[in-house]
């Protein structure tokens, strides 16, 4: 998704340790690496927001988000913001229909929360989000 703010710090440092995590998925013993995929939607609020969130990782887990697909049925713009524990790692302007290939994968540590945010979204809109994720061993 194209970037349209500056992300936060805190942001910043979970960028850098899903790299790092990205980076030592070759060291995981076989068997600790599993793809999921995960579609989930919801309705808009009569203020424009919808919300949607990955289930919390098991402990001893870790997400790497890998892509995300967002869209909607509305007819005026809305924009997307995906979090990690309500700090920003992603954000895109084009709502209503998008795709990001992470690189490196978003890292979502056990215990923690992804969730998709979307704005604008008025009136009766559906809001989903298409997620491809793997789970690796913490």
């Amino acid at each position: 998704m194209p970037t349209g703010r500056n992300i936060p710090a805190a942001t910043a440092a979970v960028t850098a340790q899903a790299a790092a995590a990205s980076a030592s998925l070759a060291s995981l013993p076989s068997g600790t690496l599993l793809a999921r995929r995960a579609f989930t939607q919801n309705t808009a609020a009569a203020n424009g927001a919808a919300t949607i969130s990955l289930p919390v990782p098991a402990g001893g887990q870790d997400y790497l988000v890998d892509i995300i697909h967002v869209s909607t049925n509305a007819t005026t713009a809305t924009a997307v913001s995906v979090q990690v524990d309500g700090n920003e790692v992603d954000f895109t302007p084009n709502g209503n229909q998008d795709v990001a290939f992470e690189t490196p994968a978003i890292w979502v540590p056990s215990g923690s929360q992804l969730s998709v945010a979307w704005s604008g979204a008025i009136g009766n809109v559906n809001c989903g989000a298409n997620l491809q994720y793997r789970v690796v061993a913490s």
